[in-house]
């Protein structure tokens, strides 16, 4: 099946793409291209969808929703507008992704809805610091790339603050993130799992704080959940406070 592209799409546009059921391939490409006014875009994905990329464009395109209804969905990469800061997978219908993820220039990913949302297959653009799934009552897969330091605003008593941020919700999440690769000592993680059986693979050891470096944070909450490491970075770890 071959792919479909939309341009010039007006301000308060939507696209969706049907699937029912049927398995269009990875070269059944969707790319949605909005007019320069337009400032937010919408693209739906229903009915089981089986397809390949989903690129969108516009040079004022700022905030992002992608939702998911009807069947399972599942496409190849995302590529989002450059100007994109915001956001938002709904997924009330289980949400997948196999390929490369560029989310332009948001920094943090927000999560809604009853249906799973597994897009670990890559890690996410290592300009997203922040997923926050508190509103998820589905399984969510992420994974984090190797992210730059968050430096703390001016004044702070600690300035080396977290660089990776987790608020888990109800489903049974698995999150990890890239190995550190600057030599800078780790990335510095706030993980909150949330309720439900959940799973953390660390790439690192837990980083120890000091009077000017927070420590890591790792917060299973309620359920069973599963501490992944390396078993040399396991057998290194010391204690964190």
């Amino acid at each position: 099946t071959g792919s479909l592209a939309f341009s010039n799409l007006a301000a308060g546009a939507t696209v969706e793409s049907i699937g029912n059921g049927g398995v269009s391939g990875a070269t059944a490409d969707l790319s949605a291209g909005y007019v320069a006014g337009a400032t937010s875009s919408t693209v739906t994905f229903s009915g089981g969808v089986d397809s390949g990329d989903l690129t969108v464009t516009g040079t004022g395109i700022t905030s992002q929703t992608i939702k998911s209804t009807g069947a399972q969905n599942d496409i190849d990469a995302i590529t989002l507008a450059a100007t994109t800061t915001s956001v938002t997978i709904d997924a009330a219908a289980k949400f997948a992704t196999s390929g490369a993820l560029d989310f332009g220039a948001a920094t943090s990913l927000t999560i809604t809805g009853a249906g799973a949302v597994d897009i670990n297959a890559a890690a996410m653009d290592a300009d997203v610091i922040k997923v926050d799934s508190s509103a998820s009552t589905g399984d969510v897969d992420v994974k984090f790339a190797d992210v730059a330091a968050t430096t703390a605003a001016t004044g702070a008593t600690i300035t080396d603050v977290a660089d990776i941020t987790f608020v888990g919700g109800a489903g049974n999440d698995e999150v990890s993130f890239t190995v550190d690769g600057d030599g800078a000592g780790g990335h510095e993680l706030d993980i909150d799992l949330g309720a439900g059986n959940d799973k953390f693979t660390l790439a690192e050891q837990f980083q120890v704080g000091s009077t000017t470096k927070a420590a890591d944070k790792a917060d299973g909450g309620a359920g069973t959940d599963t501490l992944v490491f390396a078993a040399a970075d396991a057998e290194a770890q010391v204690a964190v406070t």
